[in-house]
Parts: structure tokens; sequence; C-alpha cells
């Protein structure tokens, strides 16, 4: 003859503070579980400063899916810096700034390869004394 089985909710008193987690993942109320962390830095590509004549430079991104930031800067207030950045592989223009408005232009594309890769700028308004290009992959 088969036995009978009784089951019954019994009740836990639980230490404040103390949550079990009983459906399916959840999490206790009033908790959030850690940030992730943050992530690495970017890889510094190219960081160079220049007199009197926007640079042009090449550089060749790590891997393809990379995000690329391209940043070209005058220390004219007045200067205005065009930034156009080539695949040279396919001659492709991967990212451009063709009107900036400031002193500063930034472009950012995800490299599809890892050749060379070129950032062409021009001045388009007051000239500056120095430039600065700074290249970073993400």
């Amino acid at each position: 003859m088969p036995s009978k089985i009784n089951l019954r909710f019994v009740g836990l008193a639980l230490p404040a503070g103390l949550c079990l987690i009983l459906l399916m993942g959840t999490s206790c109320p009033g908790l959030t579980p850690p940030p992730p962390p943050p992530p690495p830095p970017p890889t510094t590509l190219v960081n160079e400063s220049f007199g009197f004549v926007p640079p042009i430079r090449n550089f060749n991104p790590s891997a393809a899916g990379r995000t690329i930031t391209a940043t070209v800067s005058g220390n004219a207030t007045g200067s205005r810096i065009t930034v156009l950045v080539t695949d040279l592989a396919t001659g492709s223009v991967v990212a451009a700034q063709l009107l900036p408005t400031t002193n500063t232009t930034t472009v950012t594309f995800t490299s599809t390869n890892n050749g060379a890769h070129a950032v062409t700028s021009a001045e388009v308004g007051a000239g500056s004394a120095t430039y600065t290009i700074l290249v970073t992959e993400q």
C-alpha cells in the first residue's frame, strides 16, 4: 500500500538583511547588482603635434570592428579644421567632417580591416601655430 506524503509550508524566521532567492533567479527586493566593470581605456594609435600645417598621418587599426576616433585640433580659437579618414586599401572615405564649427574636430567610425588608413586635415579658418592629432581605438 502506497504511503501518503503530506507537504506543509514551514515558515522560516530569517535574520534582518538575509534574503533567499526562491523564484527562477529573481533578486532580493531593494538590492541591485554591482555595476559592470568599466571598459578598458582606448589604445592610442597616433598622438602628435605639428607647427603651422594641419597634419596628415597614417595608422593601422588592430582589427576589424574596432571603434576608431580621430581628433585634430588647432590652438587658435578661430581655427576650423576639416578631417577626412580614408581606408587606403579600398580608397573609401570612412569618416569625414567637412564643416567644422570649433577649433577641434572629431570623427568616429568602425574599422572594417586592419589595413592602413589616412587622416587628412585642412585648415579652413584662422591658422594655428600648433596642430595636434590624436587617433585612438576602443
